[in-house]
């Protein structure tokens, strides 16, 4: 493996092997977790992805065993489908989520809260009430609609609070546009904006309506060391032939746009991780080219 590739996937994965399409039982999820942390697979991994639902399933779990060190967790929030609903899932979230951490006591630690807001007109309001939950490392995940230019604005603002993206779903529809990704990922670095991605990078490389995590990562890493226009992320993203990209020790490379290591390493300190519920298939897909 060179050094671009290491440094560009680094901890990247946060593993959700509880959410589709894999949407493995607990007990399965939490294994395979442990396994992979212990094993050669270790490096990719990051945080265990739960939804706030299910952290007193996790907390059964986790209980009994005798772990050496914390699991890192994530939380995914409950999902409000209108402004009206905001409020009540804040408030669920934040009662499960302390109820887990007196149960769990050492055996886990909650880094990060993740919560999808139900539109963009009500942005400003939406970050004000999350600062609540700002001990731990704070995403918002923004809806494909009109407006998200404008609130990653108002996240740029506070400085404890990073943007989500969801790059893809169990359906063609739910995969957002290479332009679209593009903008986002433009505006979060131009703005500084930490950012995850989730859903549906699954490949290394774009396989037709699908992104992919290296396409992504090298995008950042080229948009860190250059200001690339829009149209030139989007070609990034869009490229499907892997051998258009050069992975060197000390050096990545798309065309005539070039990364050294730092860019690698300062674009990996906004592009924070990816949900996926597998962490074999992205590594089974990058020995395939002889990354891994």
């Amino acid at each position: 493996m060179t050094d671009a590739v290491r440094r560009l996937l680094d901890g990247i994965i946060d593993y959700a092997g509880l959410f589709p399409p894999a949407k493995l039982p607990m007990k399965e999820s939490v294994d395979n977790f442990l396994r992979y942390r212990a094993g050669p697979e270790g490096w990719i991994m990051d945080r265990f992805v739960c939804a706030s639902a299910n952290l007193a399933d996790l907390a059964d779990e986790l209980k009994p065993r005798n772990l050496d060190e914390p699991v890192p967790v994530s939380v995914i929030g409950k999902a409000p489908t209108t402004a009206e609903d905001w409020g009540d899932s804040l408030v669920h979230d934040a009662e499960a989520m302390t109820r887990f951490i007196e149960r769990v006591k050492d055996a886990a630690d909650i880094e990060g809260y993740e919560i999808r807001v139900p539109d963009q007109a009500g942005i400003a309001d939406y970050v004000r009430d999350l600062r609540s939950f700002n001990q731990v490392e704070v995403y918002c995940e923004l809806p494909w609609t009109d407006g998200l230019k404008d609130s990653l604005g108002v996240i740029a603002e506070e400085e404890w609070l990073g943007a989500k993206a969801r790059t893809g779903g169990l359906e063609p529809s739910a995969f957002p546009s290479p332009e679209s990704l593009a903008e986002f990922l433009q505006q979060c670095h131009q703005l500084e904006i930490k950012y995850k991605l989730t859903a549906g990078l699954h490949h290394p490389f774009r396989q037709g309506h699908m992104h992919g995590f290296l396409n992504a990562a090298i995008a950042a890493s080229l948009l860190q060391a250059h200001d690339l226009s829009k149209s030139e992320v989007k070609e990034i993203l869009s490229e499907e032939d892997s051998a258009a990209f050069v992975l060197k020790d000390g050096k990545l490379a798309y065309k005539d746009l070039g990364a050294a290591l730092e860019d690698i390493d300062e674009a990996r300190g906004l592009f924070v991780s990816y949900g996926c519920c597998s962490i074999e298939e992205p590594l089974d897909d990058l020995r395939k080219f002889g990354l891994c």
